[in-house]
């Protein structure tokens, strides 16, 4: 039953009976005000029955399961077709971002207002803008499973705002790029992870990536390299394995001559480590590795990129923000973008620009400057 009323203010409102809540059993009445003619409040009335209709269907077992429950479900199931690495960064999400706010709530009681709280909470928390998507997306994911369960509406999360991405800013200058490279010239003792932190540097990169290249993924005449595996952390540790970050990021880079200096270094360390341990160097043809031969655990090659630009006086940037530098120097000097997706290896270039639209705005600049100088 429905009640269409015109108000005072020229508006139409109507309460309408929708039947007894699924989970509780009471009576649920919808209010409804401003619309501006009736033919409105009778459409508007029209949508609510739908969806109470649709509602009647709703699978209620998974409806009211604690939605923390759910995801610990929808982890496990997941769990088969991920990294390891992936795995345990889900975990983390699960531990810091989603239990303080969604422990007791069940998966019927989500709606708009408390997925906009969620956002809320984190934001209050000063979280980074990245680390709030993630927790979003997270969440976003194990409600669309519960969705083809039949236990939750997607529409809920269509107007959910976030906050604006910052583009990336914590990159080198030329000067500090070339201070960097020139370090061996200056600088008798350096990290023995140096030569890594140069060739991710120079290439662009990823870390997981340059720890997993072989000596035989090096073609030296072609100067290139073919990213074939990478390195992750297993359930027994940390281990090469033949898959990328994505789909796209095995393939091949390619080499500067600059890069194969810093590759001729690291073999003459290699050498000199071989005959050191002898029978105790365990070769794997990796370039850059442990002592021992060993694959190297990627907190250590961050450990040693941190000492060296302490001795260098740079100023101090995460080491994956050696890729970050490589491409918006790239994008300074005016490589197509196109390019530099390539060579980055990201699935759409729209990732590409999104990361780096600073220095897309700084080429911007500098094509008004060209067109000025060539019309005035």
């Amino acid at each position: 039953m429905s009640d269409i009323k015109k108000n005072d203010d020229g508006t139409y409102s109507f309460v309408i009976d929708i039947g007894k809540d699924i989970f509780t059993g009471k009576r649920k009445q919808v209010r409804r005000k401003g619309f501006k003619t009736k033919r409105d409040a009778k459409e508007a009335i029209k949508n609510i029955m739908l969806k109470a209709e649709s509602e009647k269907s709703i699978n209620k077992n998974v409806a009211n399961s604690v939605f923390m429950e759910f995801f610990d479900s929808w982890l496990e199931h997941k769990k088969i077709a991920i990294q390891h690495s992936t795995y345990l960064r889900y975990k983390h999400t699960k531990r810091y971002l989603l239990e303080p706010y969604f422990k007791n709530i069940k998966i019927y009681q989500i709606d708009e207002s408390i997925l906009s709280e969620f956002i809320s909470s984190l934001v209050g928390r000063e979280l980074a803008p990245s680390t709030i998507r993630r927790g979003w997306t997270t969440v976003r994911a194990v409600l669309k499973k519960a969705a083809k369960k039949h236990a939750f509406n997607m529409e809920i999360c269509e107007d959910i705002l976030l906050p604006q991405m910052q583009n990336i800013s914590n990159v080198w200058t030329e000067e500090q790029i070339n201070n960097f490279l020139d370090a061996p010239n200056k600088h008798k003792k350096l990290s023995r992870h140096y030569n890594a932190c140069a060739f991710a540097l120079l290439t662009g990169m990823r870390k997981q990536e340059v720890l997993g290249l072989r000596w035989r993924d090096v073609y030296f005449e072609e100067k290139l390299c073919h990213i074939q595996q990478t390195v992750t952390e297993t359930e027994n540790g940390f281990d090469v394995v033949s898959r990328g970050k994505t789909n796209s990021s095995l393939g091949k880079v390619a080499l500067p001559d600059k890069a194969f200096y810093y590759l001729k270094r690291q073999k003459v360390q290699q050498e000199i480590d071989k005959t050191l341990l002898e029978d105790n160097y365990e070769d794997q043809d990796l370039i850059f590795c442990r002592k021992d031969g060993k694959v190297l655990k990627p907190s250590l090659l961050n450990n040693g990129f941190r000492l060296v630009i302490k001795k260098l006086g740079l100023p101090h940037i995460r080491f994956h923000d050696l890729r970050h530098t490589h491409a918006t120097y790239l994008l300074s000097k005016g490589i197509n973008p196109k390019v530099i997706q390539e060579r980055l290896r990201h699935k759409d270039i729209r990732t590409t620009l999104g990361i780096y639209g600073h220095a897309s705005l700084t080429m911007q600049k500098e094509a008004a400057d060209l067109l000025d100088k060539r019309f005035n």
